[in-house]
């Protein structure tokens, strides 16, 4: 006499197809929509480093205005910069007066190429992005520090700050 339930027995829950097959359509649409629904800037400024002694600590670089977050929505940093064959150390924060707030960021960035045996290559990016979960909405202020591979030659960085970006990796 048979015993027990089988390995290879048929499974007898076939309505639950239909219903996964639906979940899933609407979740790639609640995908979509929030995707198309877009992010809005709040900060782009273009920041110059100054030439440093080697060995000289970054001195930090603090933007004039203040940075208006409306809601709690989740935050996109992305620099940007005209680095060729070396790298770049970007550490921010952003710093709310009301009640102390502070939420810090680092940013490496890094671009490499050249040819080898006649052949092209590169490595890295010259741009840079990373997400900070919802802030409390507020006036933020914003101080950045950048390090150098190369701190005797000036460097420039673009730096973005956008809210309710999508962040495509949590789908």
């Amino acid at each position: 006499d048979p015993q027990g339930v089988a390995p290879n027995q048929p499974f007898p829950h076939k309505w639950i197809y239909p219903l996964w097959f639906a979940f899933t359509a609407a979740l790639i649409v609640i995908a979509i929509v929030l995707g198309m629904r877009g992010s809005k800037k709040v900060f782009e400024k273009t920041f110059k480093m100054g030439a440093a002694a080697p060995g000289a600590e970054p001195v930090p670089i603090f933007a004039d205005e203040e940075i208006p977050f409306e809601s709690r929505r989740n935050v996109r940093i992305t620099a940007t910069t005209s680095l060729q064959n070396s790298w770049m150390h970007i550490s921010g924060q952003l710093f709310r007066d009301e009640d102390g707030l502070l939420q810090t960021f680092e940013l490496p960035v890094e671009y490499y190429s050249g040819t080898d045996g006649g052949e092209s290559w590169s490595e890295g990016s010259k741009t840079a992005s990373m997400y900070l979960s919802a802030l409390p909405p507020g006036k933020y202020k914003l101080g950045v520090s950048a390090d150098s591979e190369k701190p005797q030659a000036p460097e420039s960085f673009t730096l973005r700050i956008d809210e309710g970006a999508f962040h495509w990796t949590n789908f």
